[in-house]
């Protein structure tokens, strides 16, 4: 039952393996997978604990498959605002929370505002992380861990502990900004997921007229695209200006339904025009100028930047509780906005 569960979500052959990792480390210590079978084998000593260990494998198994599945009857019982969240980890395609999120689900479930919290801050982290490059290390994982057993221990019980644990792993506020000021966005999905929700913030924050979203399907047949400013054939002819292509300042949301991709096109009679036109707010901000070019890119990246401080926060306390919902996470989340994998 509990290899079905898990296969069941996770096509991977080694997605067992992984879950059982997973939840040892929310639960148990700090394992690597080579480590993982030995340890077991040393604190698992006895038929009991090996049923104690099955039994709780097996209540698991259905929370970690939700974990994996936005679309799981499981979070029916809980506001939408919550399944946005995990649907956002599974796009932008984040594990290394699991342990956390497992142990949450486990001990909050009865408390869906912090719930809705404890996720909406592994977001925030992840982002942060991602953006910085510092996404990918083991002491982050281990981290994790250690966060997730004190939630399990109940040493941890609420948003503002586990945050006070977890933070001083997460870049600030003017790391943050330095980052994603100079950062390069080369996966699809990520460019579009975090355009999309600096664009929501904007909306949000906007006028009564700004705040009608525009189509915001990020499927492979259309709906929103992604438009490289300065075209991504510059990066065989030209090195120097190569290296700006892939800049977050450089990518805009188009509407594929409005707007063609416009290639190689001139910046300034045929792209600037065709930028203005768009339903988004950062898209039309990278119209109107004189040209195109690193200085275009760098000045609007610094403004996303600024931006991005704003829509997924550090540890910034909100009317005394933390990691609430920037403006643009009011908003209704559909789960067509986040469906099929992006390019």
């Amino acid at each position: 039952m509990m290899q079905g569960t898990i296969e069941g979500v996770d096509e991977d052959k080694h997605a067992l393996v992984t879950f059982i990792r997973q939840y040892w480390l929310s639960a148990k210590d700090h394992s690597t997978k080579d480590e993982l079978y030995a340890n077991i084998k040393r604190k698992v000593n006895s038929e009991k604990k090996a049923l104690e260990l099955l039994d709780d494998l097996t209540a698991s198994s259905s929370r970690y498959a939700a974990i994996l599945n936005p679309s799981d009857e499981f979070w029916n019982k809980f506001p939408e605002s919550v399944k946005y969240q995990i649907e956002v980890l599974n796009f932008i395609r984040v594990s290394q929370g699991r342990p956390l999120l497992l142990a949450a689900i486990t001990k909050f479930q009865s408390s869906p505002k912090q719930l809705e919290k404890i996720f909406k801050a592994i977001v925030n982290w992840s982002v942060r992380l991602l953006i910085s490059g510092k996404l990918g290390s083991g002491s982050l994982e281990e981290k994790y861990g250690d966060v997730a057993r004190t939630v399990m221990t109940d040493s941890a019980k609420n948003v503002s502990q586990i945050t006070d644990l977890f933070v001083s792993s997460v870049p600030t506020d003017a790391q943050f900004e330095a980052a994603f000021a100079t950062a390069d966005v080369s996966k699809g999905y990520l460019a579009k997921y975090y355009l999309r929700t600096l664009e929501e913030h904007v909306k949000a924050a906007g006028s009564t007229q700004e705040k009608n979203y525009p189509h915001w399907d990020v499927s492979k047949k259309g709906g929103l695209n992604l438009e490289h400013i300065l075209p991504k054939s510059v990066k065989t002819t030209n090195q120097a200006l190569g290296e700006w292509v892939f800049r977050l300042g450089n990518i805009v949301l188009l509407q594929a339904n409005k707007n063609a991709a416009m290639g190689s096109e001139d910046y300034v009679k045929v792209k600037s025009p065709e930028l203005l036109k768009s339903d988004f707010v950062l898209t039309r901000e990278a119209s109107g100028k004189k040209q195109w070019g690193p200085n275009e890119i760098a000045e609007r990246q610094v403004r996303l930047a600024k931006l991005a401080v704003e829509v997924w926060p550090h540890s910034r306390t909100v009317e005394g509780d933390r990691f609430l919902p920037s403006p643009s996470s009011a908003v209704n989340y559909p789960a067509s906005r986040l469906q099929a994998t992006p390019n």
